[in-house]
């Protein structure tokens, strides 16, 4: 379980809102998902060490993002992204995957992605 001392990053979770055109091409338009900007979450990169030794050599890097769990958090899905917010810039991740680990609903943990496609 999370503590609110553990929750080390602010995150804002986006939706896209984009439309389909007359020939098919995809806009894309992430908007924020109410309830769920600037919240706190616990965020954890997979060290690299690990993906060197998977022989995984890329910029990608895969992160452990536990976040208390709320209405708003349920209606997350891996079609949605996670801005992480750094002191440098915001870092966008997609998300691929929810779970809630221990079914008491305290905390989700969300298995994402940086330097990746956004879909």
């Amino acid at each position: 379980m999370a503590t609110q001392g553990s929750m080390n990053k602010l995150a804002t979770f986006q939706r896209d809102t984009g439309a389909v055109g007359v020939g098919g091409s995809k806009t894309r338009h992430w908007t924020d998902i109410q309830g769920l900007v600037r919240v706190p979450v616990e965020y954890k990169p997979q060290r690299g060490r690990e993906r060197v030794q998977a022989g995984r050599l890329e910029a990608s890097t895969v992160a452990f993002i536990t976040i208390q769990d709320c209405a708003a958090v349920r209606g997350v899905t891996p079609a949605d992204i996670v801005v992480i917010h750094e002191q440098w810039g915001d870092v966008p991740h997609r998300i691929y995957s929810l779970e809630n680990p221990d079914q008491r609903s305290r905390d989700v943990e969300i298995v994402a992605e940086k330097g990746v496609s956004l879909g």
